[in-house]
Formats: C-alpha cells, structure tokens, sequence
C-alpha cells in the first residue's frame, strides 16, 4: 500500500522547464503553484537556469500572486549547441543539481511533485514522497514505467491517460482535468469595444480558433472551413496563437490556395487572451483524431478558457473532448470534417436562444474546473 500524506508542510514543484515560457505548460505550472499556495501549502517551484529571450518576470508575465517561490537551479544548458546531446546533459545536470540542493531537507511532511518521470525517479530513491504528474503517455516506452512505478501518486490530466496506467497496475491514479482562472474573464466589455482595443474587424462575424496551428489540432479543417465560408463577406476566421514559423507557413498557405478570410495573428500575452475570446461570435475546437494524444489524453486548457468566456464552441466529437463537453454546452461535429464544422458554425450564428443557451451552460459547468478547484482535489487525494 501507498504512503498516505495527510500533513502537508511543504511542496516542492520541480520541473525542467523555462520560466517563464510562452508555452501552455508554463501557464499551467505556474497557477497550479499558486492554487497550492492558496490552498494554505508552502510552496516552492524549482526550474533551471536556462537561457531564454523571455526575459520577464514569471508573477508578473503570468498574472500570478508572489504566494510561492521561485528557485532557479544551475544545469548545463548546451540544448542550442548541440541538440540531443545537449538535451540529455541539461536533463541529468538539472536532476544532479536539484538532489544536491534538497538532499539534505527533512523528508517528514514534503512533497516532491513532478512532470518529469526521472526527477520522480531520482527523489523517490533519496526517500521523497513522490507525485508524478502526467500529460502524456509514452506507451512503447518501457523504461517509463519503470522510472515511474515507485512514485506515491500520479496524477493525470483526463481519464485517458489514467486508463493507460491503470491497465498496467497503477493503482493510486488520480484523473484530474486542466482548468481556469474565472476572475481572468470577470469583466463587461461588450464585443464592439473589445475588437476597437484589439484591433478586430467590428461588424463581421468572428470565428476564433486559438492556440497552436499543428496539425493534430486539426489547422487543416480550419482552412477548409473558411474556404467553404468565404462566400459570406460578413465572416473571417481569426487565429491567435502559434510559433512565429508556423504563423509563417500558415501565412503562406492561406496565401497560395486563396483563403482571404482568415486573420493570422500569431501569439499574444496570456493576459490578452480573456479579451480575444470573448470578442468573438464563435469558438472552433477541431482537434483531428490522427493520435491517440488527440483522441484520449489532452485536456487542452483553452477549452475551460472557451467555456469561461460564454461564447458558443463548436468542437469535434472525440472521447478527449467529451469528457468536458456535451450536446448541452457547445456543438459537437465530426472530426476532420470541414462540411459539419461550417454547419455547427451557422448553427451558432444563426440560433441565438440556441447559442445563448449552450453558452451558459458551458459558463456554469466550467465553475468545477477552477485551478483553486483542482489543487484541492490533488491534495485530498494524496491524503488517502
């Protein structure tokens, strides 16, 4: 049987990432750590040295209070220099630098808890009471579960990812979806001032997608679905999010195959987002089911910041995204089909009791998946 910890002193957050990042799993580390502080824990997160040209303030770039710290390890940081040779050395060094700084903490009452399976390794070994947290599942990877198979806890972002430890005898596994920060979207712009601020088109109809543009998050139908559209001068599809090369390369495709209605806007400030979304007439989520991670594991966390914005979504129907939503608070369309996405779009633009109605139920229903929320679940699991 697993050790139970129902007396929490202390939370060490460890992970081998840059701070701040633009990237998703900067965001949600950072308001995890700040919902565990809430929650009354003395935290503190550990992340390398590591070059970086974010050079800003994480509490302030996130939008977080100073309620944890912050400690930044030493590490070989050779990843620009030599790719994969570099990875493994700022991977180990970060780990061998991190066991040095806490060898010497008192284990009674701390907690290590990790996105990284070998930092869950290492201080599991050195008599930590270990939480793996996992977003992901490297199936064909027995080493993994070898690494991991000793951890206290692990706690995953959907039931997907669960299940797949679960079948492997992981018995103390907790599914725990992404969430939001509601206070982010408590304020009363209407959509013709925000797009004024934004610089949005303000008499059009405004499908937004955000987020990265790969493939997987299914860029492609948004193409498709825009080109079916571009009959209607009163619509364009806005993109806010991506890497400056993937802005690019969707630049140039809207470019080469005559897609005039689609806004590229690249990525914008965390902060920013709030107003975006809710500028808009509709919300697309079309994830593509061409992996496992898209059809099971991800929890993407701009769903809960859709929800929370209160303006319909339209979402393909995959067992990842259904764990969140239903018939009652958005449209759910067939995946990859650009056809059935056009029609849950008129269908929100069209049917405004209808809309209104999905709108508030997602509005309500998203109220339990607060990042204060679900600090709270974690911690009451690892009290059992």
């Amino acid at each position: 049987m697993k050790n139970k910890i129902p007396n929490i002193e202390k939370l060490i957050y460890i992970c081998n990432v840059k701070m701040p990042t633009p990237k998703a799993h900067g965001v949600h580390m950072a308001k995890m750590c700040e919902a565990f502080a809430d929650a009354g824990v003395d935290v503190e997160f550990v992340v390398p040295w590591r070059l970086t040209k974010l050079k800003r303030d994480p509490f302030e770039y996130y939008g977080i209070k100073r309620n944890f710290k912050i400690t930044k390890i030493p590490c070989l940081d050779l990843v620009r220099i030599i790719p994969w040779f570099g990875f493994w050395a700022q991977s180990l060094s970060f780990a061998l630098f991190s066991v040095f700084r806490f060898l010497r903490v008192p284990r009674g009452g701390v907690v290590i808890y990790t996105r990284e399976f070998l930092l869950a390794f290492v201080f599991k070994k050195i008599g930590f009471y270990t939480v793996y947290e996992s977003h992901r599942i490297l199936l064909k990877k027995k080493l993994y579960f070898w690494f991991i198979k000793n951890s206290d806890k692990i706690v995953t972002n959907s039931i997907g990812v669960a299940e797949e430890f679960k079948k492997r005898s992981f018995n103390y596994v907790l599914p725990c979806s992404n969430g939001v920060d509601l206070n982010e979207f408590d304020f009363d712009f209407g959509k013709s001032a925000l797009r004024g601020e934004l610089g949005l088109p303000a008499e059009k109809k405004i499908i937004m997608y955000t987020g990265y543009l790969y493939k997987w998050k299914g860029i492609d139908t948004v193409f498709d679905s825009a080109r079916i559209l571009s009959e209607d001068p009163n619509i364009v599809f806005v993109l806010v999010g991506g890497s400056e090369s993937d802005v690019k390369k969707c630049e140039k495709k809207a470019r080469s195959e005559g897609v005039g209605n689609i806004l590229i806007l690249g990525h914008k400030n965390k902060k920013e987002m709030p107003r975006y979304l809710k500028s808009a007439d509709a919300l697309i989520l079309p994830n593509s089911p061409v992996s496992e991670e898209s059809t099971r594991y991800t929890s993407p966390m701009k769903l809960f910041e859709y929800m929370a914005s209160e303006v319909p979504i339209v979402a393909s129907d995959l067992p990842s995204i259904r764990e969140i939503l239903n018939e009652h608070n958005s449209v759910l369309v067939e995946p990859d089909s650009a056809k059935q996405l056009v029609d849950g779009i008129k269908k929100v633009l069209q049917e405004r009791d209808f809309s209104d109605s999905i709108s508030m139920r997602a509005r309500l229903d998203v109220q339990n998946y607060t990042w204060g929320k679900r600090a709270a679940k974690i911690l009451e699991f690892l009290a059992i």
